[in-house]
C-alpha cells in the first residue's frame, strides 16, 4: 500500500490514509499531502491503510452509484451529450469514479445516483479494499485525466438542473467544530418534510457514528433532534418530495442495520492457530528488566519530589544509549516529552542541570541528545485527551494528534505526557473517566509502538507504605492503575524510618524510595534508594543501616512476630494490608499499625517471614512462613 500511495503522490495526487472510507488522521482530508516523508510515516504506522485522494485544487471526480440508478443517469447524459472518456476507477461497490481536470463546486445528487466530488471532498483510490469484499481497480491506469466536458460543467453548476431537487448532504467526514452545525442542518432538512424528533434522532445517531470525528455524545445528538423537532414545518406533498423522503429513510435504516450487523472482528483475526504454531516474541525493554517497551506506565510521586527532572535525566540517557541509576539502556532511541506544567525556560534550566550532573559520571554524547530528545512545552494549551460532555466521557482526538506528532521523532522509544492531571478531564475518582483516559493513552501507544509514561501525583500520606498498597497511593480511581501495565512510585522516606537510621529530620526529605509495585511483563523489580544531590538531582545512594532496636522494642518484635506466625499457620499466606487490619489494642496483634508495618518489614529482611507473588494474582505480594526457616526471636503464644 505504501508503494501505491507514494506512486500516486508522485503523480500529483494529494494522499491521505483511510480506515475503510474514514480518514485516520485528525483533520481528515485537510491533512492530504504529496509529502513523501509524511506518507511514509502514515503507512509505517498503518501498513494496511486504504488510500484516499483529495479532490479539488484542479481535480474533480464524478461518482456514479448504481445502487441509486447512477448508471442509468450516466447513460442518459451520454446519450444526449456523447460518451465520456477519461481515467476511470471501478469502485468496490460496483460503481465508477471518473477523474477530470477542472474547477467545480462539490455537488451531491445533481442527478439520481450522481455526485461530483470537488473542493473539500475525497475518493477512495485503488488498490484499496471495500467492505463488500471487493476492491477498487483502475479500468485503464495509463489513460490521461481529461478536462471536465463543458456540458457537464453547465449541468453541475445549474442548481435547478437536479432531477429531484435533492439538497447537498453532509461530507464523508465532519471534523470537530463543524459537527453541531452539520447535524442541525440535516435535522432541519428532515423536519421540513415532517419527520418526527424520534426519527430525526435515529438518523442523526447513525450519521454521527459514521462521519463525525470524533462522534458527539448521545445526549448532544438527542438535544439537536429535540430542538429541531419542536419547530413547525411546512410540508409540500409532491411526488418528488415523497420519493426523496422515502429514499432517505430507507438509506438511514439500511445504514443502521449494516452498522448493527457488522462483526467487530473476523474469526481469522481472532484465531489462536498461529499463536500455537509459532514461537512467541520476547518482551522488548526500554530499560532491561525494569521498564518494557510499548506499554502504558504511570510514575506516581508526591509533588516537588523531582519526578519530572528524573524522567528528563532518563530521557537524556535513552537518547544517548547510556544507563543511569545502575540500569542499562539497550539501544539509543528518540524521546518526546509533552511538558504541560513547566515552560521552556524551566526546561532549559533543567536540561543543563541534568547534563552537568551526568557529565560527572560519564562521557556525554550531546549530539545524540540534540538528535533524539524533543520537549514540546504545552503550558496553558488545551491538552485534554478526554472531556466530559453532558456527564458522558468522550475522547477529544488529542491522542491521535500526539501520536501523529510523535511519529516525527527518529527511532521513537518513549513519550511522556507530563503531568497526568493536565491531560485528563473529569473527577479524579471517576472509574469511567479513568478507563477512557487509559484507552486514549493506549491509542498513543498502539499508534507509535513507544512506551507512554505518565507522571502522576500520589497522596501526601504515602510515606511508609508497603508494596501491597503503593499502587493505591496514586490519586484517582483504581481503574487508572488497573489499566496501566506498569506502575512505579517515588516516595519520601518516612520520619520514623529516618530516625531509626540516624538520619537528621531536616535531611530525611532528601531520601526517596523508588519501587515498581506493578510490572505485568517481567519479574519484580528491586527497589532502590535515591538521594537528592546539591544540584537537586536524585541519584542512587544507600542510606545508613538502621540502628539496633532498643531491648524493649526487640522484645515487642518477638511477641508480634510470634502472633503473626500463628495467624499465618492457621489462615495461610496473606498480603501485608490484611495484617494491618488486625492492628490496634483490641486487634489480634495487640499493637498499632506502624508497629505492625515495622515488624513485617524487619521480619522479611531477616528471613523470618517471606514475601512472594500470589499464585493466582501475581500483582499481590503475600507474606508467608519460610520453608525450614529459623524460629522467631523470642516467639511466644
Amino acid at each position: 500500500m505504501i508503494e501505491h500511495a507514494l506512486r500516486l503522490a508522485a503523480e500529483g495526487f494529494r494522499v491521505l490514509p483511510l480506515a475503510g472510507k474514514i480518514p485516520r488522521t485528525l483533520r481528515g482530508v485537510k491533512d492530504a499531502t504529496q509529502d513523501e516523508d509524511m506518507i511514509t510515516k502514515w503507512w509505517t504506522r498503518w501498513p494496511e491503510a486504504d488510500i484516499g485522494l483529495a479532490t479539488g485544487d484542479g481535480l474533480v471526480v464524478l461518482d456514479i452509484d448504481p445502487r441509486h440508478n447512477g448508471d442509468f443517469s450516466l447513460q442518459e447524459l451520454e446519450d444526449e451529450h456523447g460518451e465520456i472518456v477519461t481515467r476511470t476507477v471501478r469502485t468496490g461497490g460496483g460503481g465508477l469514479h471518473m477523474y477530470f481536470r477542472g474547477q467545480l463546486p462539490q455537488r451531491t445528487g445533481f442527478r439520481e445516483g450522481l455526485d461530483m466530488k470537488a473542493d473539500g471532498g475525497y475518493v477512495v483510490a485503488p488498490p484499496s479494499s471495500h467492505e463488500s469484499g471487493g476492491g477498487y481497480q483502475w479500468i485503464d491506469p495509463a489513460h490521461e485525466i481529461r478536462p471536465v466536458p463543458d456540458w457537464l460543467v453547465g449541468i453541475v453548476m445549474d442548481r435547478n438542473g437536479a432531477a429531484s431537487g435533492v439538497p447537498e448532504v453532509m461530507p464523508d467526514a465532519v471534523p470537530e467544530g463543524q459537527r453541531n452545525h452539520t447535524l442541525a442542518s440535516i435535522a432541519g432538512t428532515m423536519r421540513k418534510r415532517g419527520v418526527s424528533s424520534d426519527a430525526i434522532y435515529a438518523a442523526l445517531t447513525v450519521e454521527n457514528a459514521k462521519r463525525c470525528r470524533p462522534p458527539m455524545s448521545d445526549p448532544e445528538v438527542r438535544r439537536i433532534a429535540d430542538s429541531v423537532g419542536s419547530y413547525a414545518y411546512e410540508y409540500t406533498d409532491t411526488p418528488e418530495a415523497e420519493a426523496h423522503g422515502a429514499e432517505t429513510w430507507q438509506r438511514i435504516q439500511q445504514a443502521k442495520e449494516e452498522e448493527r450487523s457488522r462483526p467487530l472482528f473476523t474469526l481469522a483475526e481472532a484465531s489462536v492457530s498461529t499463536l500455537i504454531d509459532t514461537v512467541p516474541p520476547e518482551v522488548r525493554w526500554l530499560i532491561p528488566g525494569v521498564l518494557p517497551l510499548g506499554v502504558v506506565g504511570i510514575l506516581g510521586a508526591t509533588g516537588g519530589i523531582g519526578k519530572s527532572t528524573s524522567v528528563l535525566m532518563h530521557a537524556i540517557c535513552i537518547a544517548m544509549g547510556r544507563g543511569v541509576w545502575g540500569w542499562d539502556t539497550p539501544d539509543p532511541g528518540g524521546v518526546l516529552i509533552l511538558s504541560a506544567e513547566d515552560d521552556r525556560d524551566e526546561v532549559h534550566r533543567r536540561i543543563h542541570r541534568v547534563l552537568d550532573h551526568l557529565a560527572s559520571q560519564m562521557t556525554l554524547d550531546v549530539d545524540a541528545v540534540r538528535a533524539r530528545l524533543f520537549v514540546a512545552c504545552r503550558v496553558g494549551a488545551d491538552n485534554l485527551l478526554t472531556r466530559v460532555e453532558d456527564r458522558t466521557v468522550v475522547r477529544t482526538g488529542m491522542a491521535e494528534r500526539i501520536a501523529a506528532s510523535a511519529l516525527q521523532v527518529p527511532d521513537l522509544r518513549l513519550i511522556v505526557p507530563d503531568p497526568l492531571a493536565r491531560f485528563r478531564a473529569g473527577g479524579a475518582n471517576g472509574e469511567e473517566e479513568a478507563t477512557r483516559f487509559v484507552e486514549a493513552l493506549e491509542e498513543i501507544r498502539s499508534g507509535t509502538g513507544a512506551t507512554v509514561l505518565v507522571p502522576a501525583h500520589v497522596g501526601k500520606g504515602s510515606t511508609g507504605r508497603g508494596m501491597d498498597d503503593l499502587q493505591d497511593a496514586i490519586r484517582g480511581s483504581s481503574a487508572l492503575v488497573d489499566g496501566a501495565r506498569w506502575v512505579a512510585t517515588m516516595i519520601r522516606m518516612a520520619q520514623a524510618e529516618a530516625k531509626e537510621r540516624g538520619i537528621p529530620e531536616d535531611e530525611a526529605v532528601d531520601w526517596v524510595r523508588f519501587e515498581v509495585p506493578k510490572n505485568n511483563y517481567g519479574p519484580r523489580v528491586p527497589g532502590v534508594w535515591l538521594k537528592r544531590t546539591a544540584s537537586g538531582i536524585l541519584d542512587v545512594e544507600e542510606p545508613p543501616e538502621q540502628d539496633a532496636l532498643p531491648r524493649k522494642a526487640d522484645q515487642q518484635y518477638g511477641v508480634v512476630l510470634g502472633r503473626l506466625r500463628a495467624i499465618i499457620e492457621k489462615g495461610g499466606p496473606a498480603p501485608r494490608v490484611k495484617f494491618r487490619h488486625m492492628a490496634g489494642a483490641a486487634g489480634p496483634l495487640g499493637v498499632g499499625d506502624q508497629t505492625v508495618r515495622a515488624v513485617i518489614e524487619r521480619a522479611v529482611q531477616e528471613g523470618e517471614l517471606t514475601e512472594e507473588p500470589d499464585e493466582y494474582n501475581g500483582r499481590i505480594q503475600n507474606i508467608s512462613l519460610p520453608v525450614g526457616g529459623p524460629d522467631p526471636v523470642g516467639s511466644c503464644g
